[in-house]
């Protein structure tokens, strides 16, 4: 999961990476952190000062940490996944007790979050505090914005084509150097892919993403290039039409030849009922034979 992620972001990825929650959240103690978390270690403590927040960077503008609720639980003190430093690449963003909480950046093409606070629980445990409420929209406006994003410039780049329901063209009318092409079908072993050029045709590899949907990673790509998505049976397909063919040629011959076909099949299932009983009867008298070898000590 973890190469999985850090290629995803690598390659232009968003993702918000929580800690908060002791025991649940998977990775809220660490010893030794992915390259992709912001995050060199991490470790459980209940020792920070309830209030002294302090918000730092762009990402955060407007937001007054000094009307944050204070982490408390009732009488208990409300803990927190902190790290013993930060990557060369990552921002502080938000300190207790000049402990870094939130922290990210961009890693490759991508962007990242990281939280040792449970926010979602700490918001709803405090009446919904706006300003909270402020960082988080905040956060996830800085991971999920599109700069200069058109949709139907960007839909209009590509032209589709497809006259089967087993085979459809995706043609190029602008090339870029590299990205991913996500196809919002159900992902399945027996599709196969292949970005054609003027001279050259190259298998590329689908991945399963999202609820099981395909995703092929692309090389540089120029206009005019065509993606082509295929679908050719593999051996579970050979298997499952031949069970199907003889499936139906059994229901037409019982159909043409009624009660005459019963007879020969129930011969047929009677003689390998026989065979069957007979080599397990030698089988268990074997095995009797053997064990009581073995106990002849």
């Amino acid at each position: 999961a973890f190469k999985l992620l850090d290629r995803y972001i690598k390659e232009g990825g968003s993702v918000y990476l929580s800690t908060g929650w002791q025991f649940v959240d998977r990775d809220w103690e660490i010893e030794k952190a992915p390259d992709f978390f912001p995050v060199s270690s991490l470790s459980w403590t209940s020792n920070l000062n309830s209030r002294d927040y302090k918000t730092k960077g762009s990402i955060l503008d407007g937001v007054d940490s000094k009307k944050f609720s204070p982490l408390k639980w009732g009488d208990q003190p409300w803990g927190a996944s902190v790290p013993s430093g930060l990557k060369p690449w990552a921002e502080r963003l938000v300190t207790v007790s000049d402990r870094p909480v939130v922290a990210g950046g961009s890693y490759g093409k991508g962007k990242i979050i990281w939280s040792g606070i449970n926010w979602f629980g700490h918001i709803s445990a405090y009446s919904n505090n706006p300003e909270e409420v402020k960082l988080l929209s905040n956060i996830f406006k800085f991971l999920f914005e599109k700069e200069n994003f058109d949709e139907d410039e960007d839909t209009s780049m590509i032209t589709m084509k497809r006259d089967f329901p087993d085979k459809v063209e995706f043609s190029f009318r602008s090339g870029f150097n590299s990205g991913n092409f996500y196809l919002r079908e159900s992902f399945h072993p027996d599709w196969k892919a292949y970005l054609v050029s003027k001279n050259s045709k190259e298998k590329m590899k689908i991945y399963k993403s999202g609820p099981l949907y395909k995703l092929v990673n692309l090389p540089q790509v120029k206009a005019g290039d065509t993606l082509i998505f295929e679908y050719s049976n593999g051996l579970r397909g050979i298997i499952a039409t031949i069970i199907s063919l003889v499936t139906l040629i059994i229901l037409l011959a019982y159909l043409i030849l009624g009660v005459k076909l019963i007879k020969p099949i129930a011969e047929i299932a009677s003689a390998y009922s026989r065979i069957a009983k007979n080599y397990g009867k030698r089988h268990v008298s074997k095995l009797s034979v053997k064990a009581n070898e073995d106990e002849d000590y």
